[in-house]
């Protein structure tokens, strides 16, 4: 297969890189530029520009260059400056990453990966999406603004890992082909707390785990 104009140089056949951009990836890539575009992270004509090579690109690698050098939404907590969206629940963003009615707060590890630990605010309605990369959301120390979080994962060829403060009940409803999804470690006297994981895993794992 011929090497792609857009091919950077860190990247290639070793982590997959050669392997053809399906409609899916493209869209996945367009869905996070329009967030960036819409949160004045890039201009307009350069939203247009990316989107357009994303619809024309032939392998993974075209992708890659498309979203790596976004820079990072100011306040954001995500650890990966090039997939970050805003970490307030009620921002528009977060509606138009996911599609739905109701905002969200939303963690791409696309490539790369996110880290959410330490004390910070946690909704009622996460998302955490990964390709070809991996994601922490650590709810130990979180304020926790409902006493029930209901997490959605979708994540292909990576990883993410969940952890809860001791006693909480974890409500299991990952989908998983050619991966898995565990719950381990949950000890202590029942906090009151609940945690509903739902979505779908390919090739991949989703880890919840107490203390």
């Amino acid at each position: 297969m011929p090497v792609s104009s857009l091919e950077p140089d860190d990247v290639g056949p070793r982590v997959g890189g050669d392997e053809p951009a399906t409609d899916y990836d493209k869209q996945l890539v367009m869905r996070v530029l329009e967030v960036a575009g819409r949160e004045g992270r890039i201009s307009p004509q350069e939203h247009q520009r990316r989107s357009q090579l994303a619809a024309r690109a032939l392998i993974i690698d075209d992708l890659i260059p498309l979203t790596r050098d976004l820079p990072a939404n100011p306040g954001s907590a995500f650890s990966n400056p090039s997939w970050r969206l805003p970490v307030n629940p009620t921002t528009s963003a977060a509606v138009v990453a996911t599609g739905e009615t109701e905002p969200r707060d939303v963690a791409y590890g696309i490539f790369s990966g996110f880290k959410r630990t330490g004390q910070w605010t946690a909704g009622d309605r996460l998302t955490a999406i990964t390709f070809f990369g991996g994601g922490e959301l650590d709810l130990r120390n979180a304020i926790w603004t409902t006493p029930v979080i209901e997490v959605t994962v979708t994540t292909l060829f990576g990883g993410v890992d969940i952890r809860v403060p001791r006693g909480t009940t974890v409500v299991n409803q990952v989908v998983s082909v050619f991966g898995g999804s565990e719950v381990k470690r949950l000890k202590g006297p029942a906090n009151g707390r609940q945690l509903i994981v739902k979505g779908f895993c390919a090739f991949g794992n989703v880890a919840i785990k107490g203390d």
